[in-house]
């Protein structure tokens, strides 16, 4: 029994204590959807360092839509991590449903909407 349990405890530390790249990488937008004519800001939080562009891709159409570069912020820390970033996309109008992708493989954010009609349902 002993041996099982270590066995087990040294299998479980070893899967926890490298966790992926992106998991410290974070993208919060506004998952109600933006108007058109919104302005349209995402956050990014992470204990890394990060930079370059983000892509906004439809998820219908399966093709990118905007670029932008990701923009430090420069305001004292706040929250349990070390960077935060701010990405505008205030210059996208089109309706859709979209998802911003990180110059990172597999980091991307939660499905999002773009219209005059976001609460109608």
């Amino acid at each position: 029994m002993t041996k099982k349990f270590l066995i087990f405890f040294f299998l479980f530390i070893s899967c926890t204590n490298h966790p992926p790249e992106n998991t410290e990488i974070h993208i919060r937008l506004n998952q109600s959807g933006y108007f058109t004519g919104d302005t349209k800001i995402a956050i990014v939080f992470s204990n890394k360092k990060i930079g370059g562009r983000f892509v906004i891709a439809d998820i219908l159409q399966k093709k990118d839509f905007f670029q932008g570069h990701i923009e430090p912020i420069t305001t004292p820390v706040w929250g349990n991590f070390n960077y935060y970033y701010r990405l505008d996309f205030s210059d996208l109008h089109e309706p859709g449903e979209y998802r911003v992708t990180l110059n990172r493989p597999g980091c991307s954010s939660s499905v999002f909407s773009i219209g005059n009609d976001l609460y109608r349902n």
